[in-house]
């Protein structure tokens, strides 16, 4: 064999396959089936996203997004803020004053240098007295400059705690006579309790110093010194108690202030 005929002949089969002349025909070469099987299905996998292309269901790129429902906010009106009420039974109408006290007390708005306090004294009223000149009344001491209210405090609570209705009087002794006194209630300053009551004096004039015949018009007085005494009837307990206290007013002391008007 010439090298010319190396490159013309024919090439050796593959070991195991028969060659075209052991055949007998022409043979032509092709893909194995496995092959073909792989072209086919990245032609599908190809032909499925070109059709997702087509069919977007997302929308164009691009596209506003599709508004949602619209949301309203909700809004409260403020109606008027409730205003609290008053307490009007006697337990509300004292607790100002008395803070609820469990027993008898006098009580008195009283003046002590330049300022205003509130004094609770304790006391046990008497059922029997003959009038309010009876020694046995008991009495408690009240020192001041000056005596604004004066008046008492009853149990709120307890058997002691009055029923009512009740009605109360009282008189000043002044140099051993008992003069009557014209009670004006000042606290509780929103209605009338049978557990507490602060009054101030009414008379035609200052108590104690007599009257001029034109003056006749009641209006509020200060205390003054003397022994005060109350007479506290409680009609639906059918009971009535007697209880007071001894104002003692002094003047207040010390170097008298020369006020000095400036120059002009």
């Amino acid at each position: 064999m010439r090298p010319d005929d190396a490159d013309d002949a024919p090439e050796a089969p593959a070991p195991g396959r028969l060659a075209p002349a052991q055949i007998g025909f022409p043979v032509t070469p092709v893909l194995p089936p496995i092959a073909d099987r792989g072209l086919a299905m990245a032609g599908f996998v190809v032909a499925l996203v070109v059709g997702l292309a087509f069919v977007k269901p997302w929308g164009e790129v691009g596209d506003a997004p599709t508004p949602g429902p619209r949301r309203v906010a909700a809004t409260a009106t403020a109606g008027p803020t409730p205003q609290p009420t008053d307490d009007e039974s006697a337990e509300g109408l004292a607790a100002p004053v008395c803070l609820g006290a469990g027993a008898w007390r006098i009580a008195s708005l009283e003046t002590w240098r330049d300022h205003d306090v509130r004094v609770w004294r304790a006391i046990e009223p008497v059922a029997d007295a003959s009038g309010p000149l009876d020694p046995a009344i008991p009495t408690v001491p009240l020192f001041g400059l000056e005596i604004e209210a004066l008046g008492w405090c009853a149990p709120a609570y307890g058997p002691e705690r009055p029923v009512g209705p009740v009605e109360v009087n009282g008189w000043i002794v002044l140099d051993g006579v008992a003069q009557v006194l014209e009670l004006r209630q000042v606290l509780p300053a929103r209605g009338t309790t049978v557990l507490a009551g602060l009054y101030v004096p009414l008379a035609p004039c200052a108590l104690g110093v007599p009257c001029a015949p034109a003056q006749t018009r009641f209006v509020p007085q200060r205390w003054v010194t003397g022994r005060v005494i109350f007479r506290y009837e409680d009609r639906g307990a059918a009971t009535t108690l007697w209880f007071g206290a001894d104002v003692e007013l002094y003047a207040p002391t010390g170097p008298a202030i020369t006020v000095t008007p400036p120059p002009r």
